[in-house]
């Protein structure tokens, strides 16, 4: 998302008529709207994060299990039974 220039902003309205103190407080208002949908965009984005990872996090155990188990049959046909 581009960068949000309040001072460009306020410049603008000033200039369309705007007094200062009226353009401060609509560019306050634009600017907090801007911050939530960035802060909503992002926390939605770590959520499908999260997704992957937790995914990944499950196939990897999967093929440890599975190598896991490969091992200990090799090593039960290596070591003499007691």
């Amino acid at each position: 998302m581009a960068a949000f220039d309040t001072a460009e902003h306020i410049e603008e309205l000033e200039k369309a008529g705007f007094e200062h103190r009226h353009a401060r407080a609509i560019v306050r208002l634009v600017w907090r709207s801007h911050e939530a949908l960035l802060n909503s965009k992002t926390e939605h984005k770590i959520d499908l994060l999260r997704k992957d990872l937790d995914a990944v996090e499950e196939r990897l155990n999967t093929k440890i299990d599975g190598l896991e188990n490969r091992l200990l049959a090799k090593l039960g046909k290596l070591m003499p039974h007691a």
